[in-house]
């Protein structure tokens, strides 16, 4: 049997390059401003920008279906939280979601480098253990 995909709604939309909740077709189209120096051509640039966004929107919804068309069919799966908790525990240690992530690994008795158990420790003793690339308690 094949392992089911371990992906989050944000990266596929991502990879669907459709990540941003705001499409960003403005910043790229104010660089260039003549078209506002008068009011037919400022109304012509708001209508395709406009368009634009509407499109990227429409895009973003489609790859949110499909994410859950994903999930739905069993072909990807979300994260479980122990696999969040793990990912954001790699990052820079100055962050505070980092150093949170580490204390609840810690917490459960993980250690945040390796993924594998530590002594004993006060959680439950709940959550997997990882490996690079693993796909943690629920893989198929």
């Amino acid at each position: 049997m094949a392992r089911k995909k371990v992906m989050s709604e944000q990266e596929y939309l991502n990879r669907k390059g459709v990540g941003s909740s705001l499409s960003g077709v403005m910043d790229d189209r104010l660089r260039s401003v003549r078209q506002l120096r008068s009011t037919r051509g400022e109304d012509k640039f708001y209508r395709e920008n406009q368009k634009a966004i509407n499109s990227y929107h429409d895009k973003r919804s489609q790859a949110k279906r499909e994410y859950k068309r994903l999930v739905s069919s069993g072909k990807v799966r979300p994260p479980s939280n122990a696999e969040k908790a793990w990912k954001t525990a790699h990052g820079l240690s100055e962050n505070r979601a980092v150093q949170a992530a580490r204390r609840v690994l810690a917490k459960h008795g993980v250690d945040w480098k390796t993924g594998k158990r530590i002594g004993t420790a006060s959680g439950r003793g709940l959550w997997p253990t990882f490996h690079k690339g693993s796909t943690g308690s629920r893989g198929g």
